[in-house]
């Protein structure tokens, strides 16, 4: 069997961090490596798993999920490169899990992300419209391969090329980057696989602010960016009929509870669509100011 490099993205992760590398090194199927990709904390984590047998990279500064992927890529010495978050834990035989289905014509694989906290309104609202996973049956080539639960093939990823931090901003550091993975093996002709068993426990818990905040991250590859009016105003209408599929949801669901937070999305979601307008008009207008006066 191959040797598998594992690596745990960590930024300001304290709570969670022990319980993330404890739960690695306790794999049924053990790594031949484990990483610890340091993204500039500034809190302990380091410090508390200092007496653990991983090997920390320091990134020099907090450069986002999408830097300290790379850097994971470069520096693993396997052919297999797995991961979770820092803010996960994963289950015993989950790597094994992971190698065992994995299919030799697929250049990625992974598993099933389940919330393990939903004691809050915020934490139940993500689990019912923010799951991490495509269900309980395995599937071919699913929309994702999520970033709290994977294992790729270095090889793979060095031919499509490592992940663009090119546009690294607030809202691109967390969240988003598992996609454009995944969209850039698939525009390769590659296949993934999700496989179910694979089961990973996503420990964060979330406030109606922080979930909404996470979920407008994640509509910016889904939905049309809004850097112009006329797709601004689209995005309005979409960020109500998203509100509306969201509350008939819950309470088809039974989970009326849920529904103030479902409301949040329109006016929250269009807010920031705004902002992210002026923000990129801003940008571009500096831009464009620099260049006319050769600055």
């Amino acid at each position: 069997m191959e040797k598998i490099s594992v690596y745990i993205p960590c930024y300001n992760a304290e709570r969670f961090i022990v319980k993330a590398v404890k739960s690695i090194l306790a794999q049924t199927l053990c790594p031949a490596e484990v990483l610890v990709i340091d993204d500039g904390c500034t809190d302990r984590s380091i410090d508390l798993i200092a007496k653990f047998p991983v090997k920390v990279i320091s990134m020099g500064g907090n450069q986002g999920l999408a830097a300290a992927r790379n850097r994971a890529y470069k520096v693993a010495k396997n052919e297999l490169i797995a991961s979770i978050d820092a803010d996960c834990e994963a289950h015993p035989d989950w790597l094994e899990q992971l190698v065992k289905a994995f299919p030799v014509d697929c250049a990625g694989t992974g598993g099933k992300n389940i919330e393990a906290n939903q004691k809050n309104f915020a934490d139940r609202w993500r689990a019912q419209h923010m799951p991490l996973h495509w269900g309980d049956q395995s599937v071919l080539n699913p929309k994702v391969i999520y970033g709290g639960n994977q294992l790729f093939r270095k090889s793979s990823i060095f031919q499509v090329g490592l992940l663009d931090t090119s546009k690294v901003t607030e809202d691109y550091k967390i969240g988003i980057e598992d996609l454009e993975l995944s969209r850039k093996l698939y525009s390769a002709g590659y296949k993934l696989f999700y496989n179910p068993k694979a089961v990973v426990y996503h420990l964060r818990t979330d406030t109606p602010a922080s979930i909404i905040r996470q979920y407008w991250r994640w509509s910016v590859f889904y939905y049309p960016v809004p850097i112009r009016l006329p797709v601004f105003f689209l995005k309005v209408g979409i960020n109500l009929l998203k509100a509306v599929k969201h509350v008939v949801d819950d309470i088809v669901r039974r989970e009326p509870i849920l529904i103030p937070i479902s409301l949040r999305i329109f006016p929250f979601h269009t807010l920031y669509d705004f902002r992210h307008l002026r923000n990129f008009r801003n940008r571009h207008a500096k831009l464009s100011h620099s260049r006319f006066s050769g600055g």
